[in-house]
């Protein structure tokens, strides 16, 4: 019926509507939070250009003027000095001053003095021409690829319309500009098909060439004024065109508002696929940020640095400045090249017409300014920290960079907020330890595991009783077994030391409930009464572990190293011993059950000295260990690296292994093995750092922010030695570990009881 059909097209016409309007409210929301983000990197231009001309510019100036005289103080106290060991020459030959390093470092004084602004401006204009540069020169491989003239990229598609003229949108509002650059902002801008009196609000003070006309929004007052949306969406043809909007549904035929609403909808794809491009914009505008002021930094440092360069001695503090320049300017080619990129890389996508391509192709367009941004942060750290080192390098490490005394200050603030709760946990973790060893008495631990569970801790008692057990001569003694004991209880006292807030408590507690059993009428023995197998001290603890390393209810042994024995050997030391042990036996008769068991005793110990083989070792963490091992057997003899072989009998005697004389104990890998240890005692690393580095970087493939923060701060105190070098000494130790085997391989004599093979 006539009636209802009109109803329904009512219905409709309004539900149209309505759709229309919710997506102009979400395209308002969209372009207006967008504008905000385009207004900021406008915001950091002109803090950039306010830096350049009105902060770094008179800085330099002020700094120069009041240093001309100080340097020329200098440089005639180097000549003084350069006469006097000219006079000194016929007794001794000293080089304090080079004359014509000395006079070249003047001129350069005189005319950084003379043109300190002038050539930091250039500097920043030279950063923004090489960017420009760059920019046309991949906009116009573009063109080649897809048509478009330069004046022009409307033969590149978006999603579905073409960007505007690509122009020079906020520049023109810079005060006191006068030349036109392109940049990322002006690229997001012709994307959107705005400009930037749509950003602004109002006109600037001259037009850019090859801008789209703009006119004015009221043509009564002939006023520009900000909109809810970019003046070309309104136009007709465009996203909300102005003679088919929601209010104009009533008088359009059905066809015309789903083609409104179908470009109303292109208007929301065109806003998400924007971000990119917006904020790559900002980033690009963070970066000059943080160039400008790694500049400025580094131009007023040399005002500094160019008093001690007429000195042999102290001539690397000005070198490193102008090293520093040299890498900025390096720094700005790549990050211009990228920034070129990227922006030529965006467009290829949007010229693809397909707004997920766009939208991929702009998040990994944003992951490359994310690089560029870090690049620019390090820049700037570099430039403040540079002139410090430079100077601890030159008084052997008596002056510390601005970055480690933070670093240290901000240590020192944590350590004294935490000053009454260290002295609380400090009392707590003593009564804890006593508490273990009480316990570990009580339970029928020997006073070597009670010892090893209370003070295990300290690391020099630790590496003492390490250090001890390693010693093939001390076995089946009384010291070797003392040390032992006290080893199993220290390292057992470590199973929770990394628990957060309760490590320390619960640690030595834990650790008396993990100890073995040493009583002997405890133990499991074979048929010749030796011991092969000891119980736990608490054996719902050993049946609860039994469980975890037994697969399937198996009683198997979980080993960490596999030993293969030499047979030839073994089996002509096996008679020769049998004859040995016979013949002492007979001394005693026999019939003593003391000497049967020491007799017993003295036969273990003899196959176990006897046997040799090689000894394989899996694991990283195992590995780990025993490179850490070897560094704490080397001793005092760090800081002057070790040779291969040296290297590979250091492991060896820490796996247990005596090396035999004419055979290397290490064969395999040992470059890989020596290189890292000899990298690790150059610098003067301490075992434990050793090993949680090699775990760490095995692991992880890198050292953890914890462990760089230790080392750095560890060796950069070392006379002569700064934080700049330990960390390229970490560097070179990463490098090192990370090309570290899997496992060990030690061949020589081993000390296994007779079932160990």
């Amino acid at each position: 019926m006539p009636i209802i059909d009109d109803i329904l097209r009512g219905i409709q016409v309004q539900l149209d509507a309505l759709w229309y309007n919710v997506l102009f409210s979400l395209a308002g929301i969209g372009w207006g939070i967008q504008r905000g983000f385009i207004m900021m990197g406008y915001s950091i231009e002109l803090l950039n250009q306010w830096l350049v001309e009105h902060a770094f510019s008179p800085l330099i100036a002020q700094t120069n003027a009041s240093l001309q005289i100080a340097v020329s103080l200098a440089f005639v106290v180097a000549l003084i000095v350069l006469g006097i060991t000219y006079l000194l020459a016929a007794f001794a030959r000293m080089r304090v001053v080079e004359p014509r390093s000395a006079i070249a470092w003047y001129l350069a004084a005189a005319l950084f003095f003379t043109l300190g602004p002038e050539l930091y401006r250039g500097m920043s204009d030279f950063r923004r021409t090489i960017s420009q540069g760059l920019y046309a020169s991949t906009l116009s491989g573009l063109q080649s690829v897809t048509g478009a003239t330069f004046g022009s990229l409307g033969s590149v598609q978006g999603v579905d319309l073409p960007l505007l003229p690509l122009c020079d949108n906020l520049g023109t509002y810079m005060p006191g500009a006068t030349t036109t650059t392109i940049d990322g902002l002006d690229v997001a801008l012709s994307y959107l098909r705005a400009d930037g009196i749509d950003v602004m609000g109002y006109h600037p003070p001259w037009r850019a060439v090859g801008c789209q006309p703009h006119p004015p929004n009221d043509p009564l007052t002939g006023l520009w004024t900000a909109d809810v949306l970019p003046w070309e969406w309104k136009r007709p043809g465009s996203y909300f065109d102005n003679t088919m909007q929601g209010y104009f549904f009533s008088f359009l035929t059905p066809e015309q508002r789903q083609h409104s609403l179908a470009m109303a909808t292109s208007a929301q794809a065109r806003i998400l696929t924007a971000w990119p491009l917006v904020l790559f914009g900002v980033a690009e505008q963070l970066v000059y940020l943080l160039l400008t002021i790694a500049q400025g930094i580094t131009f007023l440092s040399f005002g500094i640095a160019v008093m001690f360069a007429f000195f042999k001695k102290t001539e690397a503090i000005a070198r490193s400045i102008i090293d520093l320049w040299i890498e900025l300017i390096i720094q700005t080619l790549v990050i211009a090249l990228i920034q070129a990129l990227v922006a030529a890389f965006f467009l290829i996508g949007a010229a693809s017409g397909n707004s997920m391509v766009v939208l991929g192709i702009g998040l990994l367009c944003l992951i490359f300014m994310v690089i560029v941004l870090w690049s620019g942060v390090k820049a700037v750290w570099n430039a403040f920290n540079r002139l410090f080192s430079a100077f601890g390098q030159a008084t052997g490490g008596a002056v510390i960079t601005p970055g480690t005394a933070a670093l240290m200050t901000t240590a020192g603030a944590v350590g004294a907020a935490a000053v009454g709760t260290a002295v609380a946990g400090g009392a707590i973790s003593v009564g804890s330890n006593a508490l273990a060893g009480i316990t570990a008495l009580n339970s029928g631990a020997t006073k070597a595991q009670a010892a090893g569970v209370t003070f295990g801790g300290n690391d020099t008692l630790t590496g003492a009783a390490r250090a001890i057990v390693r010693i093939p001569a001390l076995d089946n003694t009384p010291l070797g077994d003392a040390a032992e004991q006290f080893l199993e209880g220290s390292v057992t006292r470590r199973a929770a030391r990394e628990l957060p807030g309760i490590g320390r408590v619960a640690g030595p507690l834990m650790g008396a409930a993990l100890l073995s059993d040493r009583d002997p009428d405890h133990a499991e023995r074979d048929e010749k009464g030796r011991i092969v197998a000891r119980p736990m001290l608490i054996p719902a603890v050993g049946d609860h572990l039994k469980s975890w390393v037994t697969p399937g209810g198996d009683d198997v042994s979980l080993r960490t190293g596999i030993f293969t024995e030499a047979v030839e050997r073994r089996e002509s030391a096996a008679d020769s011993r049998g004859e040995e042990i016979e013949e002492k036996i007979g001394q005693y008769g026999g019939k003593n059950d003391a000497v049967t068991q020491a007799a017993n005793r003295l036969q273990s110990s003899a196959e176990a000295v006897e046997r040799i083989g090689t000894l394989r070792v899996s694991g990283s963490a195992d590995v780990s260990s025993i490179l850490g091992d070897a560094i704490r057997l080397l001793g005092d003899k760090t800081g002057s690296g070790v040779d291969y072989l040296t290297a590979g009998n250091l492991m060896a005697r820490a796996m247990g292994v005596d090396p035999q004389l004419g055979t290397p104990p290490i064969g395999q890998d040992l470059a890989r093995f020596g290189l890292f240890l000899d990298q690790a005692a150059k610098a003067g690393l301490s075992p434990a750092l050793t090993e949680r580095i090699a775990r760490e970087v095995k692991s992880s493939g890198e050292v953890s922010a914890n462990t760089r923060t230790t080392v750095i701060s560890e060796l950069g105190q070392s006379p002569g030695f700064t934080p700049v070098e330990a960390e390229r000494r970490l560097e070179r130790i990463a490098i090192a570990a990370r090309m570290l085997p899997d496992d060990i391989t030690a061949y020589g004599k081993v000390a296994l009881p007779e079932d160990g093979a």
